[in-house]
């Protein structure tokens, strides 16, 4: 900072000028030798609360109900939700596993409320900007309801889930309870594409027959009935 010897209320004259000079010296010795200020523990250090999931670039964690995430190169924290049980007629809280590929973190929420609804959102954060992605709220039974069961996210905020309630595949199943409800289904939606299906579970196939979904890059894989699929997404 640059200062003039003016903003000391100086004046001309030898011995004032001296004043001068010897009260800048004291201010700038003042200044060098503070004691720098005291910062608050790093939002994304590890005391910052426990992590959910992490990657080279992205820390996941929660901390007092919340959880965060973390752009670690510039230490950009971004608030994602809520976390516990799902409380009628509150906030959405976390529902899924928290998935990361390059910039891109993704999960599914579940809120509840009044009349009975119970509905599903699947969410990409950019976790570089602290901006939101892509936002899908998938399909829904008759009475209101949806469930995601997993989520996985591509290296340009594409998403892939696998969706029980609500689904689109046109077979249905009987449960215990003797309810019924359509086969799961596994649902990609990519940028300047509509949400579309990439597999169905079929009346015959045993409950939880799609599972160990994994997108990495551009490409998504999953067992059904103990085979592998693959799928490149656009």
């Amino acid at each position: 900072m640059r200062w003039r010897c003016g903003q000391l209320n100086c004046v001309s004259g030898l011995g004032r000028a001296l004043a001068c000079a010897l009260a800048l010296t004291v201010v700038g010795t003042a200044s060098a030798n503070a004691a720098p200020r005291t910062s608050p523990t790093v939002p994304c250090s590890p005391g910052g609360g426990r992590t959910i999931a992490r990657s080279h670039h992205v820390r996941v964690f929660a901390r007092r109900g919340k959880f965060y995430s973390c752009w670690l190169p510039t230490r950009l924290r971004t608030t994602l939700g809520r976390l516990g049980e799902s409380i009628p007629n509150q906030a959405a809280t976390l529902a899924t596993h928290v998935r990361i590929d390059g910039h891109y973190v993704a999960f599914a929420t579940q809120q509840t409320g009044d009349p009975g609804f119970s509905l599903s959102r699947v969410v990409s954060v950019n976790a570089r900007t602290g901006r939101v992605a892509r936002e899908v709220e998938p399909s829904e039974t008759e009475s209101f309801s949806s469930f995601v069961e997993d989520v996985g996210v591509a290296a340009d905020g594409a998403l892939v889930y696998l969706q029980a309630d609500g689904t689109p595949c046109p077979g249905e199943r009987t449960l215990k309870d003797g309810e019924r409800r359509p086969d799961d289904a596994l649902i990609a939606v990519e940028p300047g594409v509509k949400r579309h299906t990439l597999d169905c579970e079929t009346p015959s196939d045993s409950a939880g027959s799609i599972s160990k979904l994994t997108v990495v890059g551009q490409t998504a894989t999953w067992m059904h009935a103990g085979v592998l699929h693959t799928a490149t997404l656009r």
